[in-house]
């Protein structure tokens, strides 16, 4: 990440353009390392130093490294400000705001996702209904893991078979005709 920041640095100092997708992959690169102050920061220089527009990719590129940042608030201020900047969020736009919560045991952060995702007619994916099923599973809210779980089941969201049985092994089911259910289901996917 800091050699992407030096080659950015470098870009501005040699007066080169710098396009969108640099500084995109920059945002991105920060994110990875956790360097969501930083990512933030160059969103900020998108438009302030380099005179680029922010679009969906490079503010997804900033959810993300909210997520990774443990920054969900930020993630979620995020995605409710992309209308305003006449950005449509997308799957990954809802996806990494849920995963930010995932990872902070923000359970109704997820689900709401979810919700919203489906109000503006988004279809929720697997890792959207897999976000929202582990920040259950570490917030303990089992009942609720376990009703998203059928849910996506039921959606027709097919989540692997190995994630559909460690979420019931995390959120302790115990009741052997639903595990037996649940193998059966993991063999029919083989």
């Amino acid at each position: 990440w800091q050699l992407t920041l030096n080659l950015m640095t470098a870009m501005r100092s040699a007066a080169l353009k710098t396009d969108l997708i640099a500084c995109s992959a920059s945002v991105s690169s920060c994110g990875e390392v956790g360097q969501w102050k930083v990512a933030l920061q160059l969103m900020r220089d998108l438009r302030q130093i380099f005179g680029l527009t922010q679009d969906l990719i490079s503010c997804n590129a900033a959810l993300s490294a909210c997520g990774r940042g443990f920054r969900w608030q930020l993630a979620s201020s995020l995605l409710r400000t992309l209308p305003s900047r006449q950005l449509q969020p997308d799957v990954v736009s809802f996806n990494c705001a849920a995963a930010s919560g995932d990872k902070e045991y923000q359970w109704k952060l997820a689900l709401d996702m979810l919700t919203h995702m489906r109000a503006v007619a988004i279809l929720p994916n697997a890792f959207s209904h897999r976000a929202g099923i582990q920040a259950c599973e570490r917030s303990g809210q089992l009942e609720k893991g376990l009703q998203l779980l059928w849910e996506a089941e039921s959606c027709d969201v097919r989540q692997p078979a190995s994630s559909f049985l460690w979420s019931l092994a995390n959120m302790g089911v115990n009741r052997p005709e639903v595990i037996c259910n649940a193998f059966v289901e993991a063999a029919l996917k083989l």
